[in-house]
């Protein structure tokens, strides 16, 4: 799992409120409504933005799942008023964009996607209103904890300790609400993003400490894939810090699951990192087969 310290790139755009036409790198274009459990597959070049609509009553929670397939995706959602009500860049190319709200009152909220690196080639990306339910305790927490952790990912867009240190607090804020939620997946994956923020601290023994929480809480949802990118962080930190071999080890084993799992990127993504603990413990024949 590699760090992603991308800040939402608020993108320039013109909007123009009746009927919430934007104003897209000289080209208008119509926001397309969403239904409810509907996907749309849309393409999208670097630095454009698109707009959907869709209603939700005051009181009502809304998840909306986004797939970066070939190109990453910033969120941003605004409330009837027109008002930004949060923004988000959380999760790397091949990972979906989740966001979460609550409405506050009835009205039309609408969801800008933009792809924020500018050069980015054209890409695919696909988004669907996933459910629409009333608001629980569980579902705030939810809420909570996916704001949370982007506020997390944007501070540390500033790779420096203090930035790092702020925002360590504000995914341990998120860890709280997940687990709250109960939801296992997305504490794994926060501590073992967090292994790594420490591993960028120098701090050899709550890297060990948070991927290893991760991967035994990864193991404790059920999902392979989450439980194969827990491993590659454990391989990672050991490699990071004294036992290269034992880092292999954990990449071979984190690169058989996600094989397992037909996970073409993250395999790639492994690789890498499988590629460079070999080269760094001398096995530079087997890191270049």
């Amino acid at each position: 799992m590699a760090l992603n310290t991308r800040r939402p790139a608020l993108l320039a755009v013109a909007c123009v409120l009746s009927g919430f036409a934007v104003r897209v790198c000289g080209a208008t274009e119509s926001p397309s409504t969403l239904e409810l459990g509907t996907t749309l597959d849309r393409q999208i070049t670097g630095g454009e933005s698109h707009d959907f609509l869709f209603p939700l009553a005051a009181g009502r929670y809304a998840r909306l799942t986004i797939g970066q397939h070939s190109i990453n995706i910033a969120v941003e959602c605004f409330g009837p008023d027109g008002q930004e009500i949060f923004a988000a860049d959380t999760h790397s190319l091949g990972d979906p964009e989740i966001a979460r709200l609550i409405a506050t009152e009835s009205g039309v909220y609408r969801i800008r996607l933009t792809a924020p690196e500018k050069t980015a080639p054209r890409g695919r990306y696909d988004i669907t209103l996933s459910e629409v339910e009333e608001a629980t305790d569980r579902r705030r927490s939810l809420v909570a904890g996916t704001r949370a952790f982007a506020r997390a990912v944007a501070r540390s867009d500033a790779p420096r300790r203090e930035s790092l240190a702020k925002a360590l607090a504000n995914f341990e804020e998120a860890l709280t609400q997940w687990r709250a939620a109960r939801d296992l997946g997305e504490e794994a994956w926060t501590l073992a993003v967090m292994g790594l923020y420490y591993a960028q601290l120098g701090d050899r023994q709550r890297t060990h400490e948070y991927t290893g929480r991760a991967l035994l809480v990864a193991r404790e949802s059920g999902s392979r894939r989450i439980e194969a990118w827990a491993m590659a962080d454990v391989g990672i930190a050991h490699a990071l810090f004294e036992d290269k071999r034992k880092g292999v080890e954990y990449l071979q084993e984190a690169l058989s699951v996600m094989r397992s799992v037909g996970d073409r990127l993250g395999e790639g993504t492994i690789l890498n990192q499988l590629g460079k603990a070999l080269s760094e413990s001398g096995e530079r024949r087997k890191a270049s087969t």
